[in-house]
This record gives structure tokens, sequence and C-alpha cells, in this order.
């Protein structure tokens, strides 16, 4: 899961390296960049969704579900700090910008959080009714 995430961080710094060079033909390169950082991207929410939905108790599901539902309607803030970033220098600096505030908490994930580096989906077996 989270390496998925990092690996979506991953694309994401190319495309932002890609727009700010300008190269000829980037065009289709930053596209190839934006596919591929949005099948990683596409990875980490499912594989999100499915861990909460398998390791959440039966009793609370309903609030933790909640609460994972808002976090997905707090994308505008981010993309807020990126346009304002944006504005004061060029795209790929808010992009990279915002994308570095994401490792910097994957980051702090992966270290402060042994639970999180510990999923093994092969142990995952169907419950009892």
């Amino acid at each position: 899961m989270l390496l998925s995430a990092l690996t979506f961080c991953v694309f994401v710094y190319l495309f932002a390296l890609v727009c700010w060079l300008g190269i000829s033909g980037a065009f289709y390169f930053a596209l190839a960049m934006l596919f591929s950082a949005s099948i990683f991207s596409s990875i980490f929410m499912v594989t999100t969704t499915t861990i909460l939905q398998l390791e959440v108790p039966d009793q609370i599901r309903g609030r933790v579900m909640g609460f994972h539902g808002i976090s997905y309607n707090l994308f505008p803030m981010g993309a807020l700090l990126a346009g304002t970033i944006a504005e004061a220098s060029n795209p790929s600096v808010g992009i990279s910008v915002s994308t570095t505030v994401f490792v910097a908490f994957l980051l702090w994930v992966l270290v402060t959080q042994p639970d999180a580096r510990k999923i093994d989906g092969t142990a995952i077996t169907e419950k009892p009714d």
C-alpha cells in the first residue's frame, strides 16, 4: 500500500520535471507519467479502502468509513496549497512541493507506525458468520 503511494509520488515528480524542462515531445512523456501516477494512486486508494474494511471492527466501521470519506473531500485543500505555490513561482514547483509534503507524511507513517509496515494480505481469510 505505502509502496504504491511512494511510486505515485515518483511519477508525479517526473511529471513536474518534464513540465519544468519544457523539452520537445514532453507532452507525450507527461501523459505517460500522469497515466502511471493515476494507476498507482488507484492502487493506493483501493488498497486503503480494502484494509479499512477488513481491519476495522464491525461496530465502528461506519464511523471509520465516514472519516475516510471526509478525507477524500479534503483533496481540494491540497490543490489550494499547490495552486498558491504555483501562482507564486510556477506549476512544477507547486506540484513538487505538495508531493514532497505527501512523501514526508508517508515516511513519517513508515517510521512511526510499525503496524502499517506489517500488513500482509496473504493471510486474509473470510470471517465465519
